[in-house]
């Protein structure tokens, strides 16, 4: 009986999320076979002690020591471990756990359930990963690893940890200093794909053996991404639910010379950053620092109630910051909806790029549980030192909030290029929607159809640098009710062209 509730419960919890199953391995015939120098071998997991033959932990063990073991495999009649100590592989070899649907109880685990070094490849399916008293899965790149190194979750739940709930490091003083600035890690670069999955309740707190509650750590995600050195960061995401997370739900940190390329699609992301009042957490956090490039993709993503940000992202040094957002819902967080901040330390050199497409963004910047509202627009579009800001605004809603709508500031060398399509912002407790180009470069904005209508002070600020000129051109916009009379556009200073028409 219970081991058909647990199955009820996965069905549940996965429904409209999971994705097809992969297809097993076929059997290598046995003329392929002498053609073969060494066969993969598949472990089965039949017993549920901590230890001993039959057990995940032999299993793991094993795996460590012979490369030619590339799959475990847990028989359904395995329904739950509870491990004494961390469940670790240190070998070689890409590796696949497939799950069977079990629970592992981390109750005795304080440092991670399990503690994974992996030079190749990590594959987790269809399991439970439950109350740790740590981090709940932690990968560890070991620091001379090449190439890419792939990790790879396809529904799994993780809920009820004290740390992370999944940790992907190649930053090894992390491990001992999580507030090290260093930027020394693997040349190699990772590749993290998580689909069809739960994580909740992760960094909250929990409770001793005794019963005795247990604080929550500070800087707990549900996901934890850190990639030093030379290498990229591929983060793919899709088809999640992530609910309650101490900190951040996802957050993503690539130091040195590498990339971001942040894809999240068809997932929600709820209730963020509670758990430390001294350090609130966003829903998304991406920190690229160094000479690489942020490029994030995301669509049909539904975020609120964060007690920061439900996006934030920074990109410093050489390299542009890219950030698409395509059906997204954003609302009920204490601060903004999205900040986008280009070049926030460092030399510059590049460009950010944001787009809005068919989404929603609304109530955000409130004043919620009790932390004051701390941010100034729903949208921030930052670009700091010598690069263009691109912003393209389509069929998008945002309203209601107690700052502003978007702002889009462009400092030094470059130039502000805005175009927004058929949008609406409204019901906005300062500005509309923000236009300032601060530096050497051209304020082109124009506005077609929607509407900027009852914000509290100005509909449409502009500014331009005394060493450029800047036009705005409104086709078709309603302008209603802003500010205390029809302070519908105001030019703040410098030379902007205003030209509307019905």
């Amino acid at each position: 009986m219970r081991r058909r509730s647990l199955s009820l419960v996965l069905l549940l919890v996965f429904a409209g999320c999971a994705e097809p199953t992969t297809a097993p391995v076929s059997q290598v015939d046995s003329a392929s076979a002498a053609a073969v120098a060494v066969r993969p071998r598949t472990l089965l997991v039949t017993e549920s002690g901590d230890a001993g033959p039959g057990t995940l932990r032999d299993a793991l063990d094993e795996a460590s020591a012979d490369p030619t073991v590339t799959r475990i495999r847990i028989d359904p009649v395995v329904f739950s471990i509870t491990p004494n100590t961390p469940l670790t592989f240190t070998g070689t070899q890409a590796l696949t756990i497939e799950g069977g649907q079990i629970s592992v109880f981390g109750h005795y685990t304080p440092d991670a359930l399990f503690d994974l070094r992996v030079r190749s490849a990590i594959t987790i399916t269809d399991m439970w990963i439950l109350h740790s008293q740590g981090i709940g899965v932690r990968v560890v790149v070991p620091e001379d690893a090449t190439g890419t190194v792939r990790v790879t979750m396809h529904r799994v739940g993780l809920a009820g940890h004290r740390g992370h709930g999944v940790l992907v490091n190649d930053l090894p003083e992390y491990l001992t200093d999580p507030n090290t600035a260093s930027i020394t890690g693997a040349p190699a670069s990772l590749r993290v794909e998580v689909t069809g999955s739960f994580f909740g309740q992760i960094g909250q707190g929990g409770f001793d053996l005794d019963g005795s509650p247990l604080p929550a750590i500070a800087d707990a995600d549900a996901i934890r991404i850190n990639e030093g050195g030379d290498g990229n960061a591929v983060v793919i995401l899709r088809s999640l639910q992530v609910a309650q997370a101490g900190n951040d739900g996802v957050h993503v940190d690539e130091r040195g010379n590498g990339n971001i390329d942040f894809r999240f699609e068809t997932s929600t992301v709820i209730e963020s950053g509670w758990a430390t009042p001294t350090l609130p957490g966003n829903g998304v956090r991406l920190l690229e620092t160094g000479a690489g490039t942020l490029t994030s993709n995301v669509t049909d993503v539904t975020t609120n109630t964060s007690a920061a940000q439900a996006f934030g992202y920074s990109e410093s040094g050489l390299g542009n910051l890219t950030a698409n957002f395509t059906l997204t819902n954003v609302s009920l967080h204490a601060e903004d909806a999205v900040v986008l901040v280009e070049d926030a330390v460092g030399t510059g050199g590049g460009n950010l790029t944001f787009t809005l497409t068919d989404s929603n963004l609304e109530g955000n910047g409130q004043d919620l549980q009790g932390r004051p509202a701390l941010g100034t627009a729903n949208v921030i579009a930052h670009e700091k030192l010598g690069g263009t800001l691109i912003s393209r605004v389509t069929r998008s809603v945002v309203r209601n909030s107690l700052y502003g709508g978007i702002s889009h500031v462009e400092e030094a060398g470059g130039n502000l290029d805005a175009t927004i399509l058929e949008s609406t912002f409204s019901q906005l407790s300062t500005f509309g929607m923000g236009l300032h180009e601060n530096g050497a470069g051209n304020l082109t904005a124009a506005m077609t159809a929607g509407g900027v209508l009852f914000n509290g002070t100005v509909g449409i600020t502009a500014k331009q640098a005394p060493t450029g000129t800047g036009s705005l051109t409104l086709t078709g916009v309603d302008l209603q009710g802003n500010g205390t009379g029809s302070q519908h556009v105001q030019v703040v200073s410098g030379q902007v062209t205003v030209i509307q028409s019905p």
